[in-house]
């Protein structure tokens, strides 16, 4: 089996196909987009506090680094939210997909019946996105939005280089079995992230966006 880092700088890359084929020039295809960010990243948070509160008592590394990470992911989905509203749009102009679900309950599940610390296959491979694919799209969206509308992932291609490299730097630290429960969600993030885009890039989505 391949090392955890070199597990998620793959996958990162291997994302780079599935990001160029969303028109993200279609403000309602980018809108439908951030609806998903917006719908996921309210749950950020939660989801560190749930890892926090099941870490064991004697790990308090692990609980710190938890309590670092909270810090750092406050309020951003209210900056997803704006750029909602920047666009033109509300959350009720788009449907939350069935991908963008199961991800958020996936998470819970590998939080509460699982060690908390696999949260990082799916905490890690978005912020390798961030700092590794966003700045690809950022420059697509720069000739087409104004800078208000696209503040979610200017925030993150920038914040996120260095939660990508804390948290491959702390991941590299545990235990082999906990490694391969981490590579176990990165592998299924990934797969449903790129079913997340292939439903965001669909020609029809405009027009299913707003049948819903």
């Amino acid at each position: 089996m391949k090392s955890l880092e070199q597990a998620f700088i793959s996958t990162v890359k291997s994302f780079t196909e599935s990001f160029e084929n969303v028109p993200w020039e279609n403000k309602a295809t980018y809108g439908f987009w951030v609806r998903q960010q917006l719908a996921l990243v309210r749950h950020t948070t939660r989801f560190i506090c749930l890892a926090a509160a099941r870490t064991e008592i004697g790990k308090r590394d692990e609980h710190n680094e938890w309590l670092h990470h909270l810090r750092g992911e406050l309020n951003h989905d209210l900056v997803a939210k704006k750029d909602l509203e920047n666009l033109g749009f509300t959350e009720d102009d788009f449907p939350v997909l069935w991908s963008t679900d199961v991800i958020k309950q996936n998470q819970y599940y590998w939080l509460q019946n699982q060690n908390p610390v696999a949260l990082c296959g799916y905490s890690l491979l978005l912020e390798g996105l961030a700092s590794q694919v966003a700045p690809l799209i950022i420059r697509r969206l720069e000739p087409v939005y104004d800078r208000n509308q696209y503040a979610f992932l200017t925030l993150h291609a920038a914040v996120d280089q260095e939660h990508f490299a804390e948290g491959l730097k702390f991941t590299a630290n545990l235990q082999p079995d906990v490694q391969n429960l981490i590579q176990a969600n990165l592998k299924q993030s990934e797969q449903l992230y790129k079913a997340l885009l292939r439903d965001v890039a669909q020609p029809t989505a405009q027009e299913r966006n707003f049948a819903a």
